[in-house]
């Protein structure tokens, strides 16, 4: 009598087809977190955008108060316009005075063609973010964003005496290299307009 003796295992075909499941298994929530981490930094760079555009914003207003409680009457865009207007301008938010106010000075004009003087520089040390009319060296480290402002006259478009319209651009580059931008726009208005 002759005995057969049976070896079970896994053919070669069954192993392809428990190898192809396990990696569809791996790879789907492998690709899911990578989408995420993707969207979670595309949202990070919108919120600093944001920021830095209303930052932008804050300091126009705080030089208009400024203006209106140091300089004589009719002076409230001193450093704005024409600084702002045409081409746009940056601000520069380390530039104070020994008050510790933001003066005019702050206000950079940007070139005639429309382009920015610098990007957006962040300090890691102080968490600052800046432009400057220079490149900034150590520890100021070069971002993806750049800022700019442009200032239109309201009721007059070249010596405004009441209203003003500030749009504040930043612009970045997305996931894939899209060119991302978030403008916020306000009106600033003068106190203490002259009557007529």
């Amino acid at each position: 009598m002759t005995t057969t003796k049976h070896i079970n295992g896994f053919t070669l075909v069954e192993t392809i087809v428990a190898v192809t499941i396990l990696i569809t298994a791996i790879t789907g929530p492998m690709v899911l977190a990578a989408s995420s981490l993707r969207a979670t930094r595309d949202a990070r760079n919108e919120l600093i955008a944001t920021h830095l555009a209303e930052e932008s914003i804050e300091i126009l207003h705080n030089i208009r108060d400024n203006n209106v409680t140091n300089y004589p009457l009719g002076s409230w865009l001193t450093g704005i316009l024409p600084s702002c207007g045409g081409a746009g301008c940056v601000v520069d938010v380390t530039a104070q005075d020994t008050s510790l106010v933001w003066s005019p000075s702050a206000v950079i004009s940007c070139v005639p063609d429309g382009t920015l003087v610098s990007p957006v520089y962040y300090n890691p040390n102080t968490g600052l973010y800046r432009q400057s009319g220079v490149a900034l060296g150590a520890p100021w480290i070069t971002t993806l964003f750049k800022r700019s402002i442009t200032v239109v006259g309201v009721d007059d478009p070249t010596t405004p005496l009441r209203q003003v319209r500030i749009f504040s651009t930043v612009t970045f580059t997305g996931f894939g290299g899209t060119q991302k931008s978030i403008t916020i726009d306000d009106d600033l208005y003068n106190w203490f307009p002259p009557l007529k």
